[in-house]
């Protein structure tokens, strides 16, 4: 059984002349398990600057995640997605397990890079904080 079914489904980003693609037919069925991967596109150099900004500055590269604090582990995850250039990014609570402090440097990471979020975030303050627009369902 179809979940999902789209038909002549053409995207192009905005102000572009170029379509991503065109008429493309798809269909996702309830018992799919669906994954979407891409290149490794970091920039390094970008990442090591969010996590700067994140308070990370002084990680140990070397070291492994689960010795991380989980608030920790948010933090480069944000980075990591921040630092792979993309036009959408896609969070689930991004604030989960996150301090106040911390929450303000995320929020002046969004200011400040502006990123395209697509995000489910219980924290009121914080979606006005960075100016998001509010679906409620």
């Amino acid at each position: 059984m179809s979940l999902i079914k789209a038909e002549k489904l053409t995207f192009a980003y905005p102000g572009s002349y170029d379509n991503i693609f065109e008429n493309a037919d798809f269909r996702i069925d309830t018992d799919w398990k669906l994954g979407f991967a891409r290149r490794n596109n970091t920039d390094e150099s970008v990442f090591k600057a969010l996590l700067q900004k994140l308070g990370l500055g002084k990680i140990q590269f070397e070291k492994d995640m689960r010795e991380f604090s989980e608030g920790q582990k948010k933090k480069v995850l944000i980075a990591k997605s921040l630092s792979e250039r993309a036009h959408l990014y896609i969070w689930d609570e991004p604030l989960n397990y996150i301090d106040i402090y911390s929450r303000i440097q995320i929020e002046e990471l969004i200011n400040t890079y502006s990123p395209t979020i697509v995000f489910a975030e219980h924290d009121s303050a914080f979606r006005e904080n960075i100016g998001a627009k509010v679906i409620k369902i």
